[in-house]
């Protein structure tokens, strides 16, 4: 695939290196090398180099890699120490796990001569804005990026992947913008990773207060689909406009079968039958009618943040 992808002049993210969130691993590996004390800490650090090291070599040159995925807890309070807020898996035993792995993968690139970045990814923090039910999580997540770039990780960016849905607020969307502009300050990229603007957060996870009133087969009001679009079409303005923002990729494209998001959660630019929604037209028009001469604009495309 990345070689094909290369050949045709097409970027290439990786997804994920280390994903340590608990369930993502067999058991036998959870329920045998989990130990707070680190009496695994050595053997599970040496087996995650190795792996990090495998794959990107087996892979070769991507233009993004996330490095690691979803290592902050949701329901962490905000904390100064980084263990407080993290999720416990046998990687956390590890001293600074995500430093080393981000080392491991910038020693590779740099090995090999090439110029990927790396990146952090993460759900649920996107909006830096205070009193957002998104706001603990952003602060923890931010504090861990300082963490990175003070001790020269190697991590070059970080990754939003934004699953929300249709009553996402202008505050919020506002704290996204504000929380650009705080990595932009340590140097770091952003990227839209996995956005869907679905109809209900709250039917994944009861944190969140806006539930789907739709059953399964109901067809989404024209008011919904217009909200849905008005999103979609304010994360692209947000992108465009702040030079350190490089990618805006949803997670799928099509709702139905093919999509993560059971019916009628329905977070994408197309419908089941592969139509066109109101999001796919707003997010167009901003795109082509953006004014390329903006000075965020063009230092993006001189690849200065």
């Amino acid at each position: 695939m990345n070689d094909w992808a290369v050949e045709n002049e097409i970027a290439h993210r990786g997804h994920a290196l280390v994903w340590p969130s608990p369930g993502k691993y067999p058991d036998w590996f959870e329920d045998n090398y989990y130990d707070a004390d680190g009496a695994y800490a050595d053997e599970v650090e040496a087996w995650m180099i190795d792996y990090i090291i495998e794959v990107m070599n087996e892979m070769g040159e991507l233009y993004a890699w996330d490095v690691m995925n979803e290592a902050v807890h949701n329901s962490a309070a905000e904390s100064d120490t980084i263990t407080d807020y993290l999720k416990e898996t046998p990687f956390t035993a590890i001293d600074d796990f995500i430093c080393t792995a981000f080392k491991t993968a910038k020693t590779v690139s740099d090995e090999n001569g090439w110029n990927t970045l790396m990146f952090y990814n993460e759900y649920d923090f996107e909006s830096a804005a205070e009193g957002s039910e998104f706001y603990t999580k952003s602060a923890n997540t931010y504090h861990l990026m300082k963490h990175l770039v003070d001790n020269d990780c190697g991590i070059d960016g970080v990754g939003y992947q934004t699953h929300i849905d249709i009553g996402y607020s202008d505050d919020d969307i506002q704290g996204i913008k504000d929380s650009f502009d705080m990595y932009a300050d340590l140097g770091l990229y952003t990227q839209f990773t996995e956005i869907d603007v679905r109809c209900g957060k709250a039917n994944n996870n009861s944190k969140y207060t806006a539930y789907c009133e739709l059953e399964e087969g109901d067809e989404w009001t024209d008011e919904m689909l217009t909200a849905q679009g008005d999103v979609y079409r304010k994360l692209a303005n947000a992108c465009i406009f702040k030079s350190n923002c490089l990618s805006f990729e949803t997670w799928g494209y099509v709702d139905g079968d093919y999509s993560f998001l059971s019916d009628p959660m329905n977070g994408f630019m197309f419908d089941d039958e592969y139509n066109t929604k109101k999001a796919y037209t707003q997010v167009f028009n901003k795109l082509a009618n953006a004014n390329r001469s903006n000075n965020e604009v063009v230092a993006r495309l001189a690849g200065e943040i």
